[in-house]
């Protein structure tokens, strides 16, 4: 009986992924964050996303070297901050190099489009610019894109800034951290810019390139075309992780939504997006006290390979949730 209810549920998940929009959610793996925060692979955006009915999310947890396929059958990528801006998997020959992005993507590095970092060509030294990490909580909104779609069911306050994030936080998520401290991200380009193309920037900076974006498609900077249309966020991975991953503000959260939208070709809602009661607090608060993998036709897997599964994960408050998951080497969780 349990097997044919897991069979039922599987088929749904699978009808319900052909009627959905498929994003493939790109983290780094091996990144230990602080207690308090919430997990890389269970961040606030996958977490927000998960829960829309209309997107079918698979995370992709893999190393600064690694390699991910097929993500020309999405709809949507995502590259999340948790990599460094010269990881090799950013960089051109990587699977999400720049110039060979298959599908429009939300990008949150901003420090990556420079040169010495996922740009690099072997000419680091030609670019001129800055690049900076400053710890604003708020975003400026470009004058003139108030009515972007981006920021649809945003509120904007009386200095024209949205509040993304709660807190500062170190790159591991801690709050109360003295040092190594993090907020938001931008850079600046002295020239051969796309200025045009920024949306807003960290609230004490005014001379921003790069910061929020959205860049059309087939644009060239430095020598590299990108044929997909991009849009860029500027949260540092640990604010957006902070505080059980309830850091992320809603208007944080609404921010990523629309934009995952607007790239999907789905229509903006009007309203203000949020993490679903209780999901934050299952996931952080709860401990994990089994995981079971599944074939999506229903089928138990006893040791798992390299491929797409259901994952089951049951908690110790008695809770049961499933996910489809990619593993990329046997018992990666």
């Amino acid at each position: 009986m349990k097997k044919t209810s897991l069979f039922i549920l599987a088929m749904i998940c699978i009808l319900s992924v052909n009627a959905q929009k498929k994003v493939a959610f790109c983290t780094k793996s091996g990144i230990t964050m602080d207690a308090s925060a919430t997990t890389i692979a269970n961040d606030p955006v996958i977490q927000l996303l998960k829960a829309d009915p209309n997107f079918a999310v698979t995370v992709f947890e893999v190393a600064a070297t690694g390699t991910i396929a097929g993500l020309d059958t999405y709809d949507l990528i995502i590259v999340q901050e948790s990599f460094g801006s010269a990881d090799a998997i950013l960089k051109p020959g990587g699977s999400l190099a720049f110039s060979t992005l298959p599908k429009p993507t939300i990008y949150n590095k901003p420090n990556s489009f420079r040169p010495s970092s996922a740009f690099y060509t072997g000419t680091v030294g030609t670019w001129a610019g800055t690049n900076a990490e400053p710890l604003d909580l708020n975003v400026t909104v470009v004058a003139g894109q108030n009515n972007n779609d981006l920021f649809k069911a945003c509120t904007i306050d009386a200095n024209n800034q949205i509040k993304l994030i709660n807190s500062t936080a170190n790159p591991a998520g801690l709050t109360t951290a003295t040092t190594n401290i993090k907020g938001m991200a931008y850079i600046k380009y002295t020239s051969g810019s796309f200025a045009s193309t920024l949306l807003a920037q960290p609230s004490t900076i005014t001379d921003a390139t790069l910061s929020v974006n959205d860049i059309p498609a087939n644009t060239t900077l430095e020598g590299v075309t990108i044929p997909q249309r991009i849009i860029t966020m500027c949260v540092n991975i640990g604010p957006l992780c902070a505080s059980a991953g309830l850091n992320l503000t809603n208007d944080g959260l609404t921010l990523w939504r629309n934009a995952a939208y607007i790239l999907t070709g789905l229509p903006v809602p009007n309203t203000k997006a949020s993490l679903q009661t209780g999901i934050n607090k299952l996931d952080y608060t709860s401990k994990v006290v089994s995981e079971e993998y599944f074939t999506l036709n229903g089928v138990k897997i006893k040791e798992p390979v390299k491929g797409v599964y259901l994952k089951k994960s049951s908690y110790e408050n008695g809770a049961v949730k499933f996910d489809k998951v990619v593993l990329a080497n046997p018992f990666l969780k």
